[in-house]
């Protein structure tokens, strides 16, 4: 119940839920307001103890990000400490999850804190193992899905949906130095490393987004064939996310140097379409 009621306000889980089995709705609860918490321990500033000062605002964080990782860590003992854990460690009892797939999530919490520069592709790809495909596992888990091949085509969906988002992100996160685009790539392509440089750079940056968009939707392509290998309503569940994640490549390419200032908008229009795309079983 305390999960749900964390969740109230959280749209997206509400939106989410409803393709799940109604007998899986706790548990799912249960991880998502675990995510949730912890991420808004890492991105949420809270309210700093007095004396403290506003530059150690990213220590504030670490500090209680560090404390909760320790209280996860030590399940099930100590799960009276926080109304959200009786829950979880039901549900990670129940549905065998282990423990490393929510402490994964918690390094990547702890990475957008103290390290939010991504060099290569080879170290998104590290941060999405963490951050991304622990999520797709559990939700494995919870149709009681345990095998390594179903693990390996999940993780490429889950890691092209996150940089599916880094990419139509990049308005956001680029001005406040959460840095996606791969230095790498840039250097590669002859682009500046600095955001006022990209923004300048116009036309120029149109390869290296068509290059990032077809690796994303390579991922996808290759993460496919789970549809046609999990239950119906979890495979209607993932044609719907990936058919969103494929719009929003469609609309970084379509937007060019403008995504640098504007995040991508998918019209009602498109969403119908995605939804009846899924319900037909295209792209499965």
């Amino acid at each position: 119940m305390y999960c749900r009621e964390f969740l109230a306000h959280y749209e997206n889980f509400t939106v989410g839920s409803l393709l799940f089995p109604r007998r899986l709705r706790p548990a799912l609860a249960a991880i998502y307001a675990f995510a949730r918490f912890s991420d808004d321990l890492a991105d949420e500033p809270g309210e700093l103890p007095p004396g403290l000062a506003p530059q150690d605002e990213i220590a504030f964080r670490l500090a209680r990000l560090d404390h909760w990782t320790q209280m996860i860590r030590e399940l099930p003992s100590g799960a009276d400490r926080h109304p959200l854990l009786p829950a979880l460690v039901e549900t990670l009892q129940r549905h065998a999850m282990p423990l490393s797939l929510l402490l994964d999530l918690l390094s990547a919490f702890r990475q957008d804190l103290v390290s939010p520069v991504h060099e290569s592709r080879a170290s998104l790809l590290d941060y999405c193992s963490r951050s991304a495909d622990p999520v797709g596992r559990l939700i494995l888990r919870l149709f009681g899905l345990d095998d390594p091949e179903l693990d390996r085509l999940s993780d490429r969906i889950c890691t092209g949906l996150q940089l599916a988002n880094f990419w139509q992100d990049l308005s956001r996160d680029l001005p406040v130095g959460r840095w996606t685009l791969p230095r790498e790539d840039l250097l590669a392509h002859g682009l500046p490393t600095d955001l006022e440089g990209l923004r300048a750079a116009g036309n120029q940056l149109q390869p290296l987004l068509d290059s990032l968009t077809d690796w994303t939707g390579q991922l996808f392509d290759e993460g496919a064939p789970l549809l046609r290998r999990v239950p119906r309503r979890l495979s209607l569940e993932l044609a719907l996310f990936l058919g969103g994640g494929r719009a929003i490549l469609e609309q970084v390419r379509w937007q060019g140097v403008d995504i640098l200032w504007r995040r991508p908008h998918l019209s009602r229009g498109k969403k119908i379409r995605i939804g009846l795309a899924a319900a037909m079983g295209r792209g499965r």
